[in-house]
């Protein structure tokens, strides 16, 4: 083997690893051991509201209009809600073969080196959407029909500039 093939079989090796280690690790977050309850006791909020009863003197004269209270929703019942994300990232490519075929042509680039293209930081560039191709973005639009289950719609732009 040469020394390119060898520097592939070491970077394919170590992903294959990586990923193993990622996939099959014992962390808590990455597993579902845990059950969710559904009693409101047990359920941790991020934020504590302190809900005291207060009372009001109502005078025979007035009025009194019952307003029904809505439920407030913990932080996993997300059925019926949106969410949107938008973000600017980064990218990284490893060696790879690309390889092109359609009628009268069948050709592979070999080895070829490629990396991102962020634009420069600018707020003339990223804020302006008039131009919104030009970073590199992602974005996320979710609806939620159940708890567990949603709809997306997204896009990651990502710029893969060959360099070799």
């Amino acid at each position: 083997m040469n020394l390119n093939q060898t520097r592939n079989l070491k970077i394919s090796l170590m992903n294959i690893i990586y990923i193993l280690i990622f996939c099959f690790s014992p962390f808590a977050m990455f597993s579902e051991l845990q059950t969710k309850s559904t009693d409101q006791q047990k359920a941790t909020p991020f934020i504590r509201i302190n809900l005291e009863t207060q009372t009001e003197q109502i005078l025979p004269n007035q009025s009194t209009s019952v307003k029904a209270k809505e439920p407030q929703k913990r932080v996993d019942q997300k059925k019926g809600t949106w969410s949107f994300q938008w973000g600017y990232n980064r990218d990284s490519y490893t060696q790879s073969d690309i390889n092109f075929h359609g009628p009268g042509y069948k050709f592979t680039l070999k080895d070829v080196v490629a990396k991102d293209k962020p634009e420069r930081f600018d707020p003339s560039v990223y804020l302006n959407p008039s131009i919104w191709e030009i970073p590199q973005y992602n974005f996320r639009l979710t609806y939620y029909f159940t708890d567990k289950f949603f709809f997306a719609f997204g896009q990651d732009h990502m710029k893969y500039v060959m360099s070799r």
